[in-house]
């Protein structure tokens, strides 16, 4: 019995990762001095992956540390970041949506913009 649970066990968190999207989030800067203008772009890609448990619910599911670290590398607070992640990853009309979790996601960066310091 202990070996039968121990495969669906093994089998759910093998196939509980979600669909790797990635997503590029341009920051644009521009600089005007008296004699010249300098324009500086940054682009950085997000790496949109969640986990996503072995059941139909949305219980298990939470953003994995890829996903939460690109965040952090365009200039979310951890917590932020953590928020967003959430966000995305336990809306039960996102999942299995990878087009509506990039959509989602950028509609998240552009109303609140990761603040620089």
């Amino acid at each position: 019995m202990k070996r039968i649970a121990l495969v669906v066990a093994a089998f759910g968190f093998a196939t509980g990762v979600q669909a790797h999207e990635v997503v590029s989030h341009t920051h644009a800067v521009t600089h005007t001095h008296d004699t010249h203008t300098t324009k500086r772009t940054t682009t950085r890609t997000v790496s949109l992956k969640c986990y996503r448990g072995p059941w139909d619910d949305v219980i298990w599911d939470r953003p994995e540390g890829v996903f939460l670290d690109s965040l952090r590398a365009l200039g979310y607070n951890s917590t932020d970041a953590l928020a967003i992640g959430e966000t995305i990853c336990r809306d039960r009309n996102l999942v299995g949506n990878p087009s509506g979790m990039r959509s989602k996601l950028q509609d998240i960066i552009r109303a609140n913009p990761p603040r620089r310091g």
